[in-house]
């Protein structure tokens, strides 16, 4: 993690100074880092899928419900991606809208989770 974050902070200076020049280098400094960030990344993700499963075979649902909160989670990064992007470029309200409909989503996604967690507690009662 240390080192995603020295990349982005040394990207960030590097990128901040030349654009202070008048160079569009700026530009291929920020898409070279996040192409490397996204790099270091998607290497993590075989171990999410290695845990993601384990916790599948333990649930008697079948992993439905599991499923529903990886969507959410994969939603949520997206689109906090999105908005953080819009904001960059000066859009703050189209990021608040991305943020709004995001949040609206994830609570209609979550609702057949809640209503199995419901279902699960009357049947404990």
């Amino acid at each position: 993690m240390f080192k995603i974050i020295l990349l982005a902070l040394v990207a960030v200076l590097l990128a901040v100074n030349l654009k202070a020049a008048g160079t569009d280098y700026s530009l291929y400094i920020g898409i070279a880092a996040c192409t490397i960030i996204s790099y270091y990344v998607l290497q993590k993700v075989g171990a999410l899928i290695e845990i993601t499963d384990s916790i599948v075979s333990m649930c008697s649902s079948g992993g439905k419900y599991v499923g529903i909160v990886i969507k959410i989670a994969g939603l949520t990064y997206v689109g906090e991606l999105g908005a953080g992007l819009c904001r960059d470029c000066g859009h703050a309200q189209i990021a608040n809208q991305i943020e709004l409909a995001l949040r609206l989503t994830i609570l209609t996604m979550s609702l057949p989770v809640l209503t199995g967690l419901i279902g699960m507690i009357n049947d404990i009662l």
